[in-house]
């Protein structure tokens, strides 16, 4: 949109905020409510949405963080440095090239995503400066895993290919069988699963066609599955704000607030407890084959969703912002809120770092 005080200045931003609305950014997420009339919610509140955003922008605004399709060529000079974050599981793994395959006969195996070498984080590369490592990134468990599945042999009745999300104190699962496609959600330290949703596979996984193209996306959350650019399933998950920082962080909001207060009471500025990225829960991948058929794995890829960091204005940079010090806003319960007159919009750019 145009500047209005500059009309031949363009300004990119991605609107969050409309008037009449309070606004909440919560581990990178947006959750909105129609403003109260004292100016205050509590984020534990039920009243409170998180802001899903429609197919069509969450496919533009996905971060690239890996594909496999961008491995160098065998016997270039980049080749010789690359190394796959994929670690290979079990028996009979080619992951040196673009297409991973893997020979039959071998039995359950797995593709975990090597997070302590390659962190799911907001990290933007263009954003390096020699100064990057003072910049704080945050974990990102909003992602999208996919693949082109081919196999050389049939899925025998029992067989199963799944991808696994562990994140927010949850390990959400899709799981691909002969002809049925399931979500299901296992609680930390909990023995049950629960199936959240399932429905009959609308491509079957056959031997000798084209790669199957397969996506699970976790994003505002939601849970959804994708079979060839359709959506097969999906599941929503309502938390409120407070909710999600409990489950984000594990432990409650109201303990995080009180020891900022008890900083307080001694006498100091506490910086926002939520501004810490060593608060959030770094999220775990994987992919499971418990299957003896051949594959052939093509784009084998990682994805991530836009994140609006809970930082502290003015931290690392000069000391002259007129919030040095405080909250960015809308990104604690009662420091920095933020409600939108009838006259107001909220805007936030599509990366998060400074």
């Amino acid at each position: 949109f145009k500047d209005p005080n500059g009309p031949e200045t363009n300004f990119i931003k991605r609107l969050v905020g409309m008037p009449g609305e309070q606004v909440a950014l919560v581990d990178g997420d947006v959750f909105a409510r129609e403003a109260p009339d004292n100016g205050t919610a509590p984020w534990a509140s039920d009243s409170w949405s998180v802001q899903r955003k429609p197919d069509r922008v969450q496919r533009e605004v996905w971060q690239p963080v890996f594909t496999s399709a961008a491995t160098p060529p065998a016997g270039t000079a980049a080749s010789g440095a690359f190394d796959t974050p994929w670690l290979a599981g079990g028996e009979g793994w080619d992951t040196s090239g673009a297409v991973y395959s893997r020979a039959p006969g071998a039995g359950a195996g797995e593709l975990r995503w090597d997070s302590a070498r390659r962190p799911l984080n907001d990290r933007y590369a263009y954003n390096e400066t020699p100064d990057t490592d003072r910049l704080n990134k945050y974990p990102v468990s909003d992602l999208r895993l996919s693949m082109g599945i081919a196999l050389d042999s049939e899925l025998a009745e029992g067989d199963s290919i799944g991808c696994e999300l562990t994140a927010r104190g949850r390990r959400f699962r899709a799981e691909f069988t002969q002809n049925e496609v399931r979500l299901t959600e296992q609680a930390s330290g909990a023995v049950e699963t629960t199936t959240l949703a399932s429905a009959e596979l609308p491509s079957t996984l056959r031997p000798g066609a084209r790669p199957v193209n397969v996506e699970f996306w976790h994003a505002d959350q939601r849970l959804a599955v994708y079979i060839d650019g359709a959506l097969a399933l999906e599941h929503l998950y309502e938390w409120s704000p407070a909710e999600r920082v409990r489950h984000a962080t594990g432990v409650s909001l109201d303990d995080l607030v009180a020891r900022e207060e008890a900083v307080r009471a001694a006498g100091s500025t506490p910086l926002p407890e939520l501004s810490d990225p060593g608060r959030y829960r770094r999220p775990e991948v994987r992919w499971t084959f418990d299957t003896d058929a051949a594959l052939r794995l093509h784009r084998v890829s990682i994805d991530r969703d836009i994140y609006y960091q809970p930082g502290v204005y003015g931290r690392p940079g000069p000391r002259n912002h007129s919030r040095f010090g405080g909250p960015h806003a809308s990104t604690h319960p009662s420091r920095n809120t933020v409600v939108l007159d009838g006259d107001q919009f909220f805007f936030c750019g599509d990366n998060s770092p400074p």
